[in-house]
């Protein structure tokens, strides 16, 4: 929203013609979505143990794993939030990606949410790992459909890979891409899921994954 509203006024002030850069508009939505993080996390916080909403733990799990009992579970919300308003307040609407980004981003959030939600009314397992692998999998198709309806004249070329070492890359067939690239989606969102254990690991896991796809990002679009 502020490129749009910023970056023409840079004929007139010169120094805002940095907002066309990704690295200086990423940084920002990094600042804006940390920032948002700690005004609004304590007050969410507060909000879900007024409303019981609060973390039950298996019997059947790790003793240390108790702990978390009654623990404000939801927690992603604010993740959540504090994403889709960096996004909306640094990105640029008139990249599809954009919109593509924020879609997958709601429909994944959407598993997650529907899955403490059946916890907390339902018991302590929430949805069943087939069902959940299934939606991951149906959305993940969903994502990458919208992806290819705007792709356009790029269809051919985003069905390369890179592989390490190897200059040019491999096309794949389409329909093999789809399938590889529902597997990738569907394990990124497992990636921190299956790892976290305790209070605050999924934080750091999630930084580690996030940088990642920021830097891979970056050396795709603009290496």
């Amino acid at each position: 929203m502020f490129y749009h509203f910023i970056y023409p006024l840079s004929e007139y002030m010169s120094a805002l013609n940095v907002f066309r850069y990704i690295t200086v508009r990423s940084a920002f939505a990094a600042i804006t979505a940390f920032v948002l993080t700690l005004v609004i996390g304590d007050f969410v916080i507060k909000k879900l143990k007024q409303m019981k909403v609060r973390q039950t733990i298996r019997e059947d799990g790790p003793k240390k794993h108790r702990m978390k009992q009654g623990t404000p579970t939801m927690g992603g919300i604010m993740i959540l939030f504090s994403f889709i308003v960096s996004i909306a307040m640094w990105g640029r609407f008139d990249n599809s990606y954009v919109w593509i980004v924020i879609v997958a981003a709601v429909l994944f959030a959407a598993i997650g949410f529907i899955d403490d939600y059946m916890k907390l009314k339902i018991g302590t397992r929430g949805m069943p790992a087939k069902v959940k692998l299934m939606l991951q999998f149906v959305f993940a198709l969903v994502v990458i459909g919208i992806f290819i309806r705007f792709s356009g004249n790029e269809i051919p070329r985003i069905t390369g890979i890179n592989i390490p070492f190897i200059k040019d890359p491999f096309y794949l067939p389409m329909w093999v891409y789809v399938i590889f690239t529902a597997v990738v989606i569907a394990g990124w969102s497992n990636a921190v899921n299956l790892t976290d254990g305790l209070d605050g690991l999924a934080t750091g896991l999630s930084l580690f994954v996030f940088v990642t796809l920021v830097i891979m990002a970056y050396i795709i679009g603009n290496v």
